[in-house]
């Protein structure tokens, strides 16, 4: 079960970190791809849901947090819009830039540069993201959420059936592994 939390700290108070959560299945452009953003710009974005237990506390705070239902289970469920920002709207490097982190499979976290960060890892499957947000009241009353530090858990049980399909209706893989 996924547990919001705020942070201990003065600036830090307002940070929102979110366990065990996870992508929606729409929405997401880590790679900044101007073709998959609906403003044509090379911005980083991504949906992250959000449990039902926390959509209240989050919209009490001003978060605007979205809902949907889900076709193929006709279940709603909730979540934010978030952005993925290594630069300022001007195109200065942060001072201070997100941490990315992808878990391998011996569950340890390698650091990902902005440059790894690609459209590969967009539609890769994925078990499980924990994320810190920091939220910036850009008007009053209006707030986005950007990424802080996030790690991200392939799912690498559905990666490797995924792999394994592509070989049966590839005739050529036997010859071309890298095994």
């Amino acid at each position: 079960m996924s547990i919001m939390k705020e942070l201990a700290g003065r600036p830090e108070s307002r940070m929102i970190a979110l366990d065990d959560t996870n992508f929606c299945y729409f929405g997401r452009n880590l790679a900044g791809n101007p073709e998959r953003n609906l403003s044509h710009k090379p911005t980083r974005t991504c949906a992250i849901l959000v449990p039902e237990l926390m959509v209240r506390e989050l919209m009490d705070r001003g978060i605007n947090v979205k809902e949907r239902v889900d076709k193929e289970t006709e279940k709603l469920f909730h979540y934010v819009n978030t952005t993925l920002a290594f630069t300022d709207s001007h195109g200065t490097p942060l001072r201070y830039p997100p941490k990315v982190y992808l878990v391998n499979e011996n569950h340890r976290a390698v650091p990902l540069p902005e440059e790894a960060i690609t459209d590969e890892l967009d539609y890769q499957p994925i078990r499980c993201v924990n994320v810190v947000l920091n939220p910036y009241e850009y008007q009053p009353g209006k707030w986005c959420l950007y990424i802080r530090t996030m790690y991200i858990e392939p799912d690498y049980d559905r990666i490797a059936q995924l792999r394994e399909r592509e070989k049966e209706f590839d005739p050529y893989a036997s010859r071309y592994a890298q095994d």
